[in-house]
């Protein structure tokens, strides 16, 4: 199943977090921009179609003086043995440097009865230009 999620999709939850308590004008630098988070999951044959996947995306960037995050959690379910979906995770901060990267993680869980299973994926990239719109592929199994 293919899930499109924006901002205010009914499946999707989306908080972007600066917690870095620092001013803006201590110097940092504004960053914002989309990651377009595309997901194609192998998933064992164990595990049958219909089953639930739960997922929570975190887009970060840490350096010495500040730690931001985007959050969106997304669900859905599996057909034909994958589990299929994109969406777009917002983010708007301030960095110490426009050369700071982000990470992307994923925290994966599907079952349900006695079929379950986990997965962690993780990417680093370099920061985007401001207002970018950046593809971030996964292609993996759970």
């Amino acid at each position: 199943m293919t899930l499109s999620m924006r901002l205010c999709a009914a499946v999707g939850l989306f908080l972007a977090l600066d917690l870095s308590g620092a001013p803006a004008e201590a110097g940092g630098t504004k960053v914002n921009g989309e990651i377009g988070l595309e997901l194609a999951l192998k998933v064992n044959p164990a595990i049958p179609d219909g089953t639930p996947v739960s997922i929570s995306a975190t887009v970060a960037a840490s350096d010495s003086v500040y730690s931001n995050s985007s959050l969106l959690y997304l669900s859905g379910t599996v057909r034909g043995g994958i589990f299929k979906t994109t969406t777009t995770i917002y983010y708007a901060w301030t960095v110490a440097s426009k050369h700071d990267n982000l990470s992307i993680n994923l925290s994966i869980s599907g079952g349900k009865g006695s079929y379950s299973a986990t997965a962690s994926l993780y990417k680093t990239i370099p920061l985007p230009a401001n207002g970018a719109v950046t593809k971030v592929i996964f292609d993996d199994a759970l």
